[in-house]
């Protein structure tokens, strides 16, 4: 494809912009995604990194760091909390739900 828009006359950018970038919108969508969901649940390195700055804290960093330490504070607000914190990702996943699974079966189908 590249070879045919080259002959046909297209510039680098104009072959960027035309051919490569519809081809690989799903396999972008779907690392984006991917990309996504794995910074947003960044637990393990984010409390290696930052516990004393809240104000660079991860997600669900905070929500530990909100429950409390003994774990003695109310179930209800602290299941709230978490409620707050999926939203985003079940939000994100709702919109690109269909580009997310055409970019996983775009290499699967002949």
């Amino acid at each position: 494809m590249l070879e045919a828009a080259r002959i046909d006359g297209t510039s680098r950018l104009q072959t960027l912009r035309l051919i490569v970038l519809p081809v690989a919108g799903p396999a972008l969508a779907t690392l984006s995604t991917v990309l996504f969901l794995f910074t947003w649940n960044e637990f393990l390195l984010a409390l290696i990194l930052v516990p004393d700055n809240a104000s660079v804290q991860t997600v669900p960093l905070a929500l530990s760091f909100f429950s409390g330490a003994a774990r003695s504070s109310d179930p209800a607000v602290t299941a709230a909390a978490a409620v707050l914190v999926a939203l985003p990702v079940l939000l994100a996943y709702t919109f690109l739900q269909r580009r997310l699974i055409s970019g996983l079966t775009e290499g699967a189908v002949k």
